[in-house]
């Protein structure tokens, strides 16, 4: 006859021993999880400063040739007689610009959209850094419009010769038009710089952009868009050609 004797008190040892090892297994999980997430993160902002170096870079061989694009919308309005502040020529700094662009939340296949593009730049830049289905950028100057089409056939080139970008070539567009008469009501994101615009147009751009769908996000330089059907979701002072300028970003809401 066999009798088996329980110790009891090792029994108790061993069951604390088990929770305590299940409790620091799943702290391990939990730790292994944050360093995860944390890891995943800086890898995703030195993919984006990766990207955003290669993007100054091609933009620099894009301009670095061309004609300073202040001079040319001084020269037309100089030969044509035209004032007025709301022509002031002034343009983004792409390493800024992307930065801007990136609060937006851009997902891919979403179109872009400039309006009043000048000589392209913010077009160029917005989808060598975030998958955009599209860039279009509005321009009212002709020769300025003429200035975005030539560097379009020349950013293409640029794009598919490099080894980074060539994978995914970017689509551009340009129009020439006053942003109160042109269509842009595919677009889901756009940048404007409305520091010098006439009360009168500004009030009636936000009547257009106050018929866009919900989800639509809109950065301004400079003005606030006073607008029921939209919501404030960011705002910061960013380095623009002319200097620090503050920026709103605002989310169409309903």
């Amino acid at each position: 006859m066999c009798i088996c004797v329980i110790d009891r008190e090792n029994m108790f040892i061993s069951w604390f021993e088990f929770f305590l090892l299940l409790a620091i297994f799943v702290s391990g999980i939990f730790a292994v999880r944050k360093l995860s997430r944390i890891v995943f993160r800086k890898y995703r902002v030195s993919l984006f400063a990766t990207r955003v170096q290669r993007m100054n870079e091609l933009l620099s061989s894009l301009y670095g040739n061309e004609e300073n694009p202040y001079y040319v919308s001084l020269h037309f309005r100089e030969e044509h007689h035209i004032d007025g502040e709301q022509f002031t020529y002034g343009e983004i700094l792409p390493s800024s610009f992307a930065q801007l662009l990136n609060l937006t939340s851009p997902v891919a296949g979403e179109i872009f959209y400039d309006l009043g593009c000048g000589s392209g730049k913010a077009v160029f830049c917005a989808p060598l850094c975030f998958p955009f289905l599209k860039a279009k950028g509005v321009e009212l100057l002709p020769p300025l419009f003429e200035y975005c089409s030539k560097l379009k056939n020349q950013f293409m080139q640029l794009v598919t010769e490099n080894k980074y970008f060539k994978k995914n070539v970017p689509s551009v567009e340009f129009f020439q038009g006053d942003l109160l008469n042109v269509d842009f009501s595919d677009g889901n994101i756009f940048f404007l710089n409305a520091t010098c615009f006439r009360d009168d147009d500004w009030n009636n751009l936000i009547k257009k952009l106050s018929a866009l769908p919900v989800g639509v996000r809109v950065i301004i330089v400079t003005r606030h868009l006073e607008n029921e059907a939209f919501e404030l979701i960011e705002t910061g002072t960013y380095s623009m050609s002319w200097g620090f300028s503050s920026v709103f970003i605002y989310r169409k809401t309903r």
